[in-house]
């Protein structure tokens, strides 16, 4: 099957595209611009690039509804993606239940003394994690960061990363992207043997949501936490 999907993808040029406000991860996000600008985008688009598609990646209803309705009246057409999960409102969108469920997870991740470091990133650490869980368990045709990859959107003003740490040891780790009014967590890596014992998983998603909470910001979960 991959040898018939690598063939039909070379006959058909698949990889021949502009994909527009790339950030070379998996869930684009939108800063706010004006949507009226989308037809001068695409004529300077099919101007330099005429044998390309051009794509806009993650795109939804509930956050880019007049994104969406810009690009339609522009010609382009919606092709589906993958299942979502999208928090709108991140302060008060869960459940007692959900709210108990965490409170009992943060409960487990300080019984094994685990703790979360904003400071201190092992970026060798955080790129074995990414790609252990990103690469070997998920699939190989996910992005392959390297280190310096890493670090570059560690150094950025777009990316906030943070580490749990079982005493120095880097057990998890988290890569925050936030544009505008949203976040997303695009980078997630943990140590899977010790995945369900210690609730790492679990302890990644409570991270996420803190953030966003403390920020005010929408939740972009792709198809994960």
């Amino acid at each position: 099957l991959e040898t018939l999907l690598r063939w039909v993808a070379r006959k058909t040029k698949f990889d021949k595209v502009v994909m527009v406000n790339n950030y070379l991860v998996s869930t684009n996000l939108y800063e706010a611009f004006d949507v009226n600008l989308v037809g001068d985008i695409t004529k300077e688009l099919m101007q330099r690039y005429p044998d390309h598609l051009i794509l806009f990646r993650n795109l939804n209803k509930e956050f880019n509804e007049a994104l969406i309705r810009s690009l339609s009246n522009s010609n382009y057409a919606p092709v589906f993606s993958r299942y979502i999960y999208l928090i709108s409102d991140s302060k008060n969108s869960l459940s007692s239940k959900q709210r108990n469920t965490m409170r009992r997870d943060e409960k487990m991740r300080r019984a094994f003394e685990l703790e979360w470091d904003l400071s201190n990133i092992n970026i060798e650490a955080a790129t074995a994690l990414y790609q252990l869980l990103y690469l070997k368990r998920y699939s190989a045709y996910n992005p392959a960061y390297t280190s310096d990859m890493l670090e570059h959107m560690r150094q950025s003003e777009l990316f906030t990363f943070c580490a749990l740490k079982e005493k120095e040891e880097t057990k998890a780790v988290i890569g925050v992207l936030e544009i505008g009014d949203t976040l997303s967590a695009p980078i997630i890596g943990h140590n899977t043997i010790e995945e369900k014992e210690k609730g790492l998983y679990r302890a990644m998603v409570t991270k996420i949501y803190e953030i966003a909470n403390k920020q005010d910001k929408r939740i972009h979960g792709s198809a994960g936490a």
